[in-house]
């Protein structure tokens, strides 16, 4: 989705602040992050953190067949009928290995109502012994129910904050408004969804979910890795790596920040044998503000605009604009899975 342009006044460029940025220790902390700046970053556990790593390597290993120095046609030649091979459009998803531009390489992998890769789903078996489908099909349940945790302790939030304003705003009677208890919303967003054998979610609530692997192959300055933008989702966690290109638009300050620059700082002290850390970027999507406010019923609407004050108190809930920065200090690889709710 194409960010609307922005007045210059909204937007100020900096790199000074991100050494303020820091990891949050709990999953009410990055929430409470998320719906000030629209992004927030946060250690997953070591069951995530090993499907990352696995996943990156494997990865990895598929772009370098796609993907060598580019020094004569040969290359291309090679990639193009990798595409050929492994891409597929199937209800108007894009499956499997693209080319989104010539500096940008893409595979994608659709999960069908947040539990299984569409039956089309295009993989390079031939080429990685089936390396990046069993990386894939044990990062994503990892990646969903992350995000699944995440929209309820926002919901939870949400609605803490609801029954403290009127409480606050009606001394004299009793609110008509009265505070569900979480529960209840833990109940629609999880315990609603079967299960796998290994206990993860099988969501009906949600649409078809993309775990993306972007691959960014050029140094030069003068290339736009990727521009502003928002994602159309209702939340997106992107892995953080070695190589700073992620910038985000703090929604409280409207200052660009780079997530990466946390992990890079971290990684001078640990020995990690790939490109990715423990740590995770999650971002307000499209859809994050309506599907969040929706279900918080029983305000007296018509005294009390709810929704928009929600937005002026939680200016996280406006989806993050996100671009990728236009000097890379090495080729980056990215792992993203979008949560999308069903329409």
């Amino acid at each position: 989705m194409q960010l609307t342009p922005t007045t210059s006044d909204a937007i100020r460029t900096t790199t000074n602040m991100d050494e303020n940025l820091q990891p949050c220790n709990s999953l009410q902390e990055a929430c409470k992050q998320l719906l000030l700046h629209s992004f927030a970053i946060i250690r997953v556990n070591t069951k995530t953190q090993a499907s990352l790593k696995s996943a990156w390597l494997a990865s990895t290993k598929f772009f370098a067949q796609a993907y060598s120095s580019k020094q004569d046609d040969d290359d291309y030649e090679i990639e193009k009928s990798m595409i050929t091979k492994y891409r597929k459009i199937n209800n108007h998803n894009l499956l499997g290995f693209n080319r989104p531009s010539p500096y940008k390489l893409l595979f994608r992998v659709i999960f069908s109502n947040g539990k299984s890769p569409d039956s089309m789903q295009p993989w390079p078996d031939d080429i990685d012994d089936g390396s990046l489908k069993e990386s894939s099909l044990r990062l994503m349940p990892c990646l969903h129910d992350l995000l699944c945790e995440v929209m309820v302790e926002i919901k939870r939030q949400l609605v803490d904050d609801a029954h403290y304003v009127l409480k606050e705003n009606d001394d004299e009677q009793e609110p008509r408004y009265k505070k569900r208890k979480i529960e209840d919303y833990y109940q629609y967003y999880v315990d609603k969804s079967s299960s796998n054998d290994d206990g993860s979610l099988l969501d009906p609530l949600f649409s078809s979910c993309p775990l993306d692997y972007f691959y960014y192959h050029t140094k030069d300055e003068k290339v736009e890795n990727c521009s502003e933008h928002v994602d159309r989702g209702l939340l997106i966690c992107i892995s953080l790596t070695n190589v700073a290109g992620l910038e985000v638009l703090s929604r409280q300050d409207g200052m660009w920040y780079c997530p990466e620059m946390v992990s890079i700082r971290e990684s001078q002290y640990t020995d990690n044998e790939t490109g990715c850390s423990d740590l995770v970027c999650i971002l307000s999507g499209d859809q994050l503000r309506n599907v969040a406010m929706g279900p918080i019923e029983g305000r007296r609407r018509s005294s009390d605009n709810f929704e928009e004050e929600g937005r002026g108190r939680f200016p996280g809930l406006n989806a993050c604009v996100h671009r990728v920065r236009q000097k890379l200090s090495a080729c980056r690889l990215s792992i993203t899975y979008e949560l999308r709710h069903k329409i």
